[in-house]
């Protein structure tokens, strides 16, 4: 990894951080009562996006570690349970990076999915509230949310960010 891209994965990975407890919990999921938008996940796979494998998984990695220590105590489990999620989902959109932004930022779904996965296994969210079609329309929602987001910072920032030759 080089120094450009560790220094954007630090940057990425802080920004994960503020916009996880700044910005999300005022974004409710208007489909799912208590629940919210996970805007911070965007950050992960945008950064995969334009960095690759690497910076997106780290960022994954180091932005949710942070935003775990720094959650307050209801959130902190599923934040702490998002950590190997959201690592996955930034190597996963690293891996997607010569897609077509679109498709690339369908990577998101690995993040969803795996959280549910693991919050379902840990008994944070019962199966029953999972298998409700509010849930999936909320899911849904958010995915288009992100997908729109990813969309648009990845067109707006990848003229800025490539490297000069």
């Amino acid at each position: 990894m080089s120094t450009r891209q560790l220094t954007y994965g630090a940057i990425f990975a802080a920004l994960y951080v503020v916009i996880g407890q700044f910005v999300t919990q005022y974004l409710p999921n208007p489909m799912i009562p208590g629940a919210v938008i996970a805007l911070n996940m965007t950050v992960v796979v945008i950064a995969g996006i334009l960095f690759g494998p690497a910076v997106g998984g780290m960022v994954g990695l180091v932005g949710t570690a942070v935003n775990f220590v720094l959650t307050p105590t209801a959130a902190k489990p599923f934040e702490g349970w998002a950590i190997l999620p959201h690592t996955a989902m930034g190597a996963a959109a690293g891996l997607a990076r010569n897609a077509h932004p679109v498709l690339a930022s369908l990577t998101i779904l690995v993040g969803h999915a795996l959280n549910v996965l693991f919050y379902v296994a840990t008994g944070l969210l019962p199966l029953r509230d999972v298998i409700v079609a509010g849930f999936v329309v909320g899911l849904g929602f958010e995915t288009i949310v992100d997908v729109g987001v990813i969309v648009a910072a990845v067109y707006l920032l990848r003229p800025w960010l490539q490297p000069r030759g």
